[in-house]
């Protein structure tokens, strides 16, 4: 099935944008305004040796890659909080892109396109893109979809991507689940090498044409 041009779903996507106008709350405190781990560049290595919350508050959880993206846009801001909130509503629409490209294959054209137009403006994302820390869900659902886009096509990256989403958020691990689950249930999105027939060459005779399209259609799996 042929995807066509990307939906007007990365448009809805932008439903959030209001949240460019918020600025620190709650949890953004401890983890991003006042941890100096993000406050520099180097915390972008450095997230990958320690733990998500500040090691004085004892909380854990280890989310590297989401810390080393705040870390990221620390230094291009200055920690100014409208660019970190328009980095989430970013990723956000990088997903509601993906969740597009994930249903062309399942459904229709335009089943695929209301499905995610509805995922762009529900507001169960609210926290999620709204909130600072929530962009570890929102990085998290991204590479998982993309892990599964990947599988369905048992593309090697797959092993990337599912490493990425479990570097954003521990919740990716739910990818082996939705994995399974498609090779159970979801048909195949490559085209079978059963009904793929070789071209004839048109410059063998007619019989020697008929037989290679016999052989190449009759090759076993």
């Amino acid at each position: 099935m042929t995807s066509g041009p990307p939906p007007r779903s990365d448009r809805r996507g932008l439903s959030y944008a209001n949240a460019l106008a918020n600025r620190f709350a709650l949890d953004d405190t401890n983890v991003i305004q006042t941890n100096p781990l993000v406050h520099r560049f180097a915390g972008v290595w450095h997230a990958f040796a320690h733990s998500y919350w500040p090691e004085a508050t004892g909380a854990g959880q280890y989310r590297p890659l989401t810390m080393a993206t705040f870390a990221m846009d620390w230094a291009v801001s200055g920690g100014g909080a409208a660019w970190l909130h328009a980095a989430n509503v970013l990723w956000h629409v990088a997903a509601c892109l993906l969740v597009w490209r994930l249903l062309v294959d399942l459904t229709s054209p335009r089943g695929a396109l209301v499905g995610a137009s509805v995922f762009a403006v529900h507001p169960v994302h609210v926290e999620a893109v709204s909130n600072l820390v929530g962009r570890s869900d929102v990085i998290c659902a991204a590479f998982t979809i993309a892990a599964l886009l990947a599988h369905r096509r048992r593309q090697w990256i797959a092993i990337i991507c599912y490493a990425a989403a479990l570097c954003a958020k521990e919740s990716g691990v739910t990818f082996l689940g939705l994995a399974v689950a498609s090779d159970l249930l979801l048909a195949d999105p490559r085209p079978s090498p059963r009904t793929a027939v070789a071209p004839p060459d048109p410059g063998l005779p007619v019989s020697a044409r008929s037989w290679r399209c016999l052989c190449t259609a009759a090759t076993p799996l």
